[in-house]
């Protein structure tokens, strides 16, 4: 609870600071503390699956349900895409969460983290070093182990619960329908970040030739049915810690590497600054976490007339 309520001293500051718009102050103090009351509140968004071998996995907390419930239905607003949705749960949802967020849709599964554990649990094909790394906490592991092993489709998409879509994602779409050519897409980071990978274990992947320490894994679509089962055992054996927070985004950046990939535009699939014309999505990390309940999530229920 302490640490709860020092994040939120933290973005009102952050919200002050950026002197925004009295609606704002309005929009983060409703979002922030009123999000579950007003997604109990919201109609079931009762749609058919539209696309096959193609399915979107998000890694979420259950205190994330409400801005986690805007980043599905933007992505599939503006994509015309109704996929399988797997949320996976972190550690921290419950029953009556899963209920209450599976109601919302017709086309989403919470996958509880007990559920997942007995399922990779059975699995034989598994060294010490993956189960070890599946343990780790305060790192968004499961969204690397969890999904490759688990996703049931040929497409998969791993999106961040903060990512929030404003424009139609042109490149997603046309990799789901094989109009592209591509058998993988990434978000990019713009910037970089600690990679503790061995330099000749990255070039025996192409890692850096083929851009993929560029990748951020909060907006990923690759094609499963191409990785490696082998290479992502073996990622875990040439890790030198697990004390990493970027030990997940390291590890399908390698996997990716294998396919013919591209990265988004940065431009349009921004992390910094504002919703701009040509903005497709924004990631609202979590220093910025004040501008999605501040505008972003509003901004996408204005255009989705929600």
């Amino acid at each position: 609870m302490f640490k709860k309520v020092k994040v939120h001293i933290y973005f009102i500051r952050r919200l002050f600071e950026a002197k925004r718009p009295l609606k704002h102050y309005f929009n983060f103090f409703k979002n922030t503390y009123f999000g579950n009351f007003m997604l109990a509140r919201m109609p079931k968004l009762d749609q058919k699956i539209n696309v096959n071998d193609f399915e979107l996995h998000i890694l979420s907390q259950k205190d994330f349900i409400w801005m986690l419930y805007w980043a599905i239905r933007s992505f599939m607003f503006y994509s015309e895409l109704c996929p399988k949705v797997v949320v996976h749960d972190d550690g921290s949802w419950d029953e009556k969460a899963k209920r209450l967020f599976e109601n919302r849709f017709s086309n989403v599964e919470v996958l509880m983290k007990k559920d997942a554990d007995e399922a990779i649990g059975k699995m034989t094909n598994l060294s010490d070093r993956v189960r070890e790394a599946r343990k780790l906490k305060g790192i968004p592991i499961l969204k690397f182990t969890d999904v490759f092993l688990l996703a049931g489709a040929k497409k998969v998409m791993i999106q961040g619960n903060d990512g929030l879509f404003f424009g139609k994602p042109t490149e997603i779409v046309d990799l789901v329908k094989d109009r592209s050519g591509l058998e993988g897409l990434a978000s990019d980071t713009h910037g970089p970040y600690p990679i503790q990978i061995s330099k000749e274990y990255a070039a025996k992947h192409n890692f850096y030739e083929k851009k993929a320490h560029l990748i951020n894994s909060d907006l990923l679509i690759f094609r499963r049915d191409l990785m490696s089962l082998k290479t992502f055992v073996e990622y875990f054996d040439n890790v030198p810690t697990f004390q990493d927070y970027f030990i997940e985004m390291v590890g399908l950046s390698v996997l990716m590497a294998g396919l013919n990939f591209e990265l988004l535009e940065y431009d349009r699939y921004r992390i910094k600054g504002g919703v701009e014309p040509n903005t497709v999505m924004k990631h609202f990390t979590s220093p910025r976490r004040h501008e999605l309940y501040a505008y972003g999530i509003d901004l996408v229920r204005e255009r989705l007339d929600a």
